[in-house]
């Protein structure tokens, strides 16, 4: 038995303290995230739904110790419902979680955590594997280059690659998504997946010869798991069907494979070749255009005191707001605030 108030803390205190309040006093719901990076983006998911009658606040699952991540989420706030003499589910109208995606959505209920987090009207998902891929959403790119760089030339054609990049290793996800709806991660876990998908270096005026050679590997990671495998045409067939339904196009795979590789091992590596040449450009044009050795310095000590980091850029780049898969968080949002409403998730078959 619990022997302190923040080890009971469930939505029906949160329900209770708001009744404590005047009735002119806003509703305050609890949202319990993973890390802290993630508190900023359920932050610009959150915002749009408050109004003078209710609140979110944001915050991590801190109860006796220090804990992060999705597990810890799931783990505090569902499964501990069912060992408080039948109480249910900790979650409720007062306190919700709002986690990453993961494979989770795209295994629909195939394992324990995947029904917490399709199954629950009080947890929230990205629908995208992780908030990294949201930060990496393509035509978002070139301005998070602007914003890193001040130069707005086009010098890269991020939507195009990372179509073709999607497309290259759309047939081995299929074998990754399968691996693990049919406990075969072991054979084939994400961080072999992984090892084959990194693109590696390439030319960014040039990018062919890298797509070539990626596809080479997936080609052959695949011939090797159908020799392994000779029996699961169908089965892999199927696989394909329910997560294209699920609305994963082979154009847009890169939402939906493990975030930290998609940002770390994909997307950064590019964007530290786009800027730096876009700032060669802007350091050129000044060394070219100043009248003399002192207005080419100060020109040249501005610029630089005004470029960005771009890990940090990324972090707060908002294009994702403009996706298919953040407007369909937020019609789960407004399905859980009006009743009668229909999730998104109850909308399966849109096109990504």
């Amino acid at each position: 038995m619990a022997n302190r108030l923040k080890d009971n803390l469930n939505s029906r205190y949160f329900e209770a303290a708001n009744r404590l309040t005047s009735k002119q006093a806003r509703r305050r719901i609890v949202a319990y995230v993973e890390s802290y990076d993630d508190i900023y983006f359920w932050r610009t998911v959150l915002s749009r739904f408050e109004d003078d009658k209710r609140y979110f606040e944001v915050m991590l699952p801190s109860h006796q110790k220090l804990e992060r991540g999705k597990k810890s989420v799931l783990m505090n706030f569902i499964n501990r419902g069912g060992e408080q003499e039948g109480k249910g589910d900790v979650l409720g109208r007062d306190m919700i979680a709002c986690v990453d995606a993961d494979y989770d959505y795209l295994l629909q209920g195939a394992t324990p955590q995947s029904r917490k987090v399709v199954e629950s009207p009080y947890v929230f998902h990205t629908y995208a594997y992780a908030i990294e891929n949201l930060q990496c959403y393509a035509p978002s790119l070139h301005d998070a280059c602007v914003a890193v760089t001040l130069n707005d030339h086009r010098i890269f054609d991020f939507d195009d690659y990372l179509q073709l990049y999607s497309e290259a290793i759309f047939p081995l996800f299929v074998w990754s998504v399968w691996a693990y709806k049919s406990g075969q991660h072991n054979h084939f876990s994400l961080t072999d997946f992984n090892r084959v998908i990194d693109p590696g270096g390439f030319n960014i005026l040039a990018p062919q010869p890298s797509l070539v050679h990626l596809r080479k590997k997936v080609s052959t990671k695949v011939r090797q798991l159908q020799a392994e495998y000779p029996n699961n045409k169908e089965e892999y067939l199927k696989v394909k069907e329910q997560i294209k339904a699920l609305g994963v196009m082979p154009q847009t795979t890169y939402l939906y494979i493990q975030g930290h590789h998609l940002f770390d091992n994909v997307i950064v590596p590019i964007l530290n070749k786009v800027c730096n040449r876009l700032r060669q450009e802007r350091q050129d044009e000044i060394a070219r255009t100043a009248r003399h050795h002192t207005q080419k310095r100060n020109e040249m000590s501005c610029y630089e005191h005004s470029l960005q980091d771009i890990r940090q850029t990324l972090k707060k780049n908002m294009g994702y707001m403009l996706s298919p898969q953040f407007k369909r968080i937020q019609q789960d949002l407004e399905a859980y605030l009006t009743p009668g409403g229909s999730s998104a998730s109850d909308q399966q078959g849109q096109s990504t």
